[in-house]
């Protein structure tokens, strides 16, 4: 048989539990002796209750100040550079802006533009210079192979010219038997910059040929995102006409019998070239001495046509980068108003006629600029007569200078006027 259950002992009252169980509590909460007194770790290293070395807490044992200028110290290093790293970025993010083309900008060029500006209106040549930006760059008539241009070492390069925004190389280029000059923008050169390079390969590609007009040859546009392009054209052996003419001015004295019927072709060359430009529908913007070039021949060739009104969209030249601004060419409603047209371009050839007759001296002589020289010209200021100028001519540069530009004449009218003389001067071809 099995032992009878032990009878179960009753359990204590609640309020006795509740009363045992927060005595052992407290039991627990306070410090032992023990506990209170320092002990040795097994590496011998004095402790407080703890856990922390004694050694520990005496070196952390600084100044309050010291503590605030450490952690002073600090902040300011890690925001001095997060601000830098900040700049870093911004600066890396702008020069790609302004360098690196977008795609919508590579497809305008390569692909061109649909508008109802494309439509070509013979009376409106804004609008049929803007057509031939937004027309489909020929690729298979003028893309030329990066490896054709034969630039040479880095020494050897012939530069023979260089602007604001880029460089003028004499290159052998495979395809031609002779050296061509080739035009490269600088490294950095803004993304605006090379978007009118561009639209001067457009307007040159489809304008054509004439004698007085620098030929086009081709160009390198495979890596244009990146800013690298090539634009190959005819070469002129004998540089700018500017530079020509102050070497004649050196080198000639009193043999004006000789040298003014040169100076009458020069005349007429660029009135003809003009001529030919402005019936395609281009507006220079930028005509001078300095951006017609002769060839070996000494015929004048003009160079840059239809890429300095671009720029003047895309830059404040007047009231932010004077240096820049050619105002001495520039018309007085251009000056004005930033108005440019094929009338304005009649003034600026009448400032290059000026030139021509100074050999190269610079218009305006003595004069900087200011925001008065405008209201001077609209008063009534023009350049003097050259000493060297006959009457009839430099009554033509006043023709030009009209302030009313419906006033002037046109470049037929103007190649026509030099050409009589020519006749009537018993002209010779020889320089």
């Amino acid at each position: 048989m099995q032992p009878a259950p032990t009878p179960m002992e009753p359990l204590p009252p609640l309020t006795e539990l509740a009363s045992s169980t927060m005595e052992s509590h407290h039991q627990l909460m306070e410090p032992s002796p023990m506990a209170s007194s320092t002990e040795r770790t097994d590496v011998g290293s004095p402790q407080t209750s703890t856990g922390i070395p004694n050694t520990l807490i005496q070196s952390a044992n600084y100044p309050y100040w010291v503590w605030i200028v450490v952690m002073g110290a600090i902040s300011s290093t890690v925001i001095i550079t997060c601000l830098v790293v900040l700049l870093a970025l911004y600066a890396v993010q702008r020069f790609k802006r302004q360098i690196l083309l977008t795609q919508a900008d590579r497809t305008e060029f390569f692909e061109g533009t649909t508008s109802k500006n494309t439509e070509v209106s013979r009376h409106n040549s804004d609008t049929q210079q803007d057509a031939y930006i937004m027309m489909k760059y020929n690729t298979d008539k003028f893309e030329i192979a990066k490896n054709e241009f034969q630039f040479g070492d880095a020494e050897k390069k012939c530069i023979l010219g260089e602007g604001n925004f880029g460089f003028v190389y004499r290159v052998r280029v495979t395809r031609f038997e002779s050296e061509v000059a080739v035009k490269t923008p600088r490294n950095g050169c803004s993304r605006q910059a090379i978007k009118s390079l561009l639209y001067e390969i457009k307007i040159m590609s489809y304008v054509g040929d004439h004698d007085n007009v620098i030929k086009f040859l081709g160009a390198y546009t495979k890596e244009i995102k990146t800013g690298v392009l090539f634009i190959a054209t005819e070469l002129c052996t004998m540089g700018s006409l500017q530079a020509h003419l102050q070497k004649m001015g050196r080198n000639t004295k009193d043999n004006l019998v000789y040298i003014i019927p040169q100076l009458f072709r020069f005349c007429f060359e660029i009135a003809s070239g003009m001529q030919f430009i402005s019936e395609k529908g281009v507006i220079h913007g930028d005509l001078a001495a300095r951006n017609v070039l002769l060839d070996s021949n000494s015929v004048c060739k003009i160079t840059d046509f239809g890429l300095s009104k671009k720029l003047y969209q895309y830059q404040v030249y007047i009231k932010k980068h004077q240096e820049e601004l050619p105002w001495r060419w520039l018309a007085v409603e251009t000056l004005k108003r930033q108005e440019f047209s094929t009338k304005s371009d009649v003034w600026s050839y009448g400032v290059t006629l000026w030139e021509i007759f100074s050999y190269g001296v610079h218009p305006y002589p003595g004069l900087s600029w200011t925001l008065d020289f405008v209201e001077l010209l609209d008063s009534g200021m023009r350049l003097t007569k050259p000493k060297n100028a006959p009457h009839n001519v430099y009554n033509k540069m006043l023709d030009c200078w009209n302030s009313c530009p419906n006033s002037r004449p046109n470049f037929e009218e103007l190649a026509n006027f030099f050409s009589t003389l020519m006749r009537d001067s018993n002209y010779s071809n020889s320089v």
